[in-house]
């Protein structure tokens, strides 16, 4: 008996690594497509740049709405940030709702460079 119960124990834990890694897989691959789509902004429009982060964010099935995004643009530099929550199946029916958080402060290349200090 004792078995079994460490068997489900064990298949629980895996269940709840399985979801939460995929969760996190999800996120750092959206992250690293925005900073890429960052870099290489050249002259594209704050509303271009919107546009794909939306669009990336579509398709790795991340839950972003415009709003909770923001994007400026300054010369030579992008500033991303968004956040949004998922839920995580923890449990067999028991979710939790799983905040992600994105800042990026990426240099665009073929830009004007940044401002001196």
């Amino acid at each position: 008996m004792w078995k079994l119960v460490k068997i489900a124990i064990v298949l629980l834990v895996l269940n709840a690594a399985w979801h939460l890694g995929t969760s996190y897989w999800r996120f750092y691959s959206f992250e690293d497509q925005v900073r890429d789509m960052a870099v290489a902004a050249g002259s594209q429009t704050e509303d271009a740049l919107r546009a794909s982060v939306v669009r990336i964010a579509g398709e790795n099935a991340i839950p972003l709405a415009p709003e909770d995004m923001t994007l400026r643009r300054d010369p030579g530099l992008v500033l991303v940030t968004a956040a949004y929550t998922e839920n995580v199946e923890i449990f067999p029916r028991y979710f939790y709702a799983w905040r992600h958080e994105m800042g990026l402060r990426v240099y665009a290349m073929g830009a004007a460079p940044p401002p001196s200090r």
